[in-house]
């Protein structure tokens, strides 16, 4: 059987699975160089954390942003040790959730959680290109007058509600309006 990494010397970076990473290239007849370059290690001071947890369950978060699996479980973790982890769930559940790549997906989905956001591309930019996307289509734009709405239009957003007559006055109707018929 030839190995087709043999004579080949591979650095493996990873630092939770590089020994299992390492064995399966030796397998193939590498020589692993192991050098883990970061490693996870839960904060020591959790009173933020904590903090975090119970805006969170008190409704004073819009958004949920997961980065990684690891990340979600350690959160899990201390809602759980603080006896909050099903409120925190529901709570989860009421909020927008967004994340970043598939690791943190399913272990919110192993929790009941589905995510609402799942950027295309798995990067802090593709999150934040994602959250602004779904942003500008969720805000509703009122725009009184010619100008104002010409500046929105330039910015790629159009407006949703425009007056009868480019006062105040009509714009506070109009918004009323808006919202009265589309049950908000």
């Amino acid at each position: 059987m030839t190995l087709r990494l043999e004579n080949k010397t591979i650095a493996v970076t990873e630092h939770r699975f590089g020994p299992k990473f390492g064995d399966l290239i030796k397998r193939h007849g590498a020589r692993v160089m192991a050098c883990p370059l970061q490693e996870e290690e839960p904060v020591e001071d959790r009173r933020k954390l904590q903090e975090f947890i119970r805006a969170v369950i008190d409704g004073g978060v819009d958004i949920l942003v997961f980065s990684t699996g690891v990340g979600v479980r350690f959160l899990l973790e201390e809602a759980d040790t603080l006896g909050e982890k099903v409120r925190f769930l529901a709570a989860a559940n009421r909020t927008r959730v967004v994340v970043r790549g598939s690791k943190p997906a399913v272990v919110l989905r192993k929790e009941g959680i589905q995510p609402d956001l799942v950027p295309p591309i798995p990067t802090s930019t593709g999150v934040l290109d994602a959250l602004e996307n779904t942003l500008r289509r969720e805000v509703v734009v009122a725009a009184v007058g010619r100008v104002t709405e010409q500046a929105l239009g330039d910015s790629g957003i159009s407006a949703a509600i425009r007056p009868d007559v480019p006062k105040m006055g009509p714009m506070a109707e109009a918004i009323a309006a808006y919202f009265v018929r589309d049950g908000g």
